[in-house]
């Protein structure tokens, strides 16, 4: 019936709060740069909210890897190779918002890449989505 009057309709989800479990050190890290990322987004710096996650997919992956031993050691075994695959590449994605917050452009010319609350918004909600389902998983 609201819709009928263009009342707005929207929807909301409750991020999990993530806490550490027994397991993986490299989650326990993760979560902890995670929290990081919810308290500076609390204090409206967007941009260190998203360096901060860039930080939790380096503790999960490396810094360097473009491929997740660490999803195939842990998460493959559990939740097979295509789910594994889903989440090691959800994580990369959100990684080139996070390098273009932790890094300046390397064209001078180029204005810095915005990161303004919405993009903070869906790089946190995504990250603590992906970290959650990982958690679920493990247990």
């Amino acid at each position: 019936m609201l819709a009928s009057i263009k009342y707005p309709q929207n929807r909301s989800i409750e991020l999990p709060n993530l806490i550490p479990q027994e397991g993986a050190e490299e989650i326990h890290e993760a979560i902890k740069h995670l929290n990081e990322a919810h308290s500076l987004f609390a204090q409206d710096r967007y941009r260190e909210a998203v360096q901060r996650c860039r930080q939790a997919k380096e503790a999960l992956l490396g810094e360097q890897k473009q491929r997740s031993v660490w999803s195939e050691k842990f998460l493959t075994p559990i939740i097979g190779v295509g789910k594994a695959k889903m989440i090691n590449d959800g994580i990369l994605a959100l990684n080139l918002i996070g390098q273009k917050a932790s890094h300046s452009s390397i064209n001078l010319s180029e204005p810095p890449e915005e990161i303004d609350r919405d993009v903070a918004s869906y790089v946190i909600g995504s990250m603590t989505l992906i970290l959650d389902y990982i958690g679920r998983k493990l247990r």
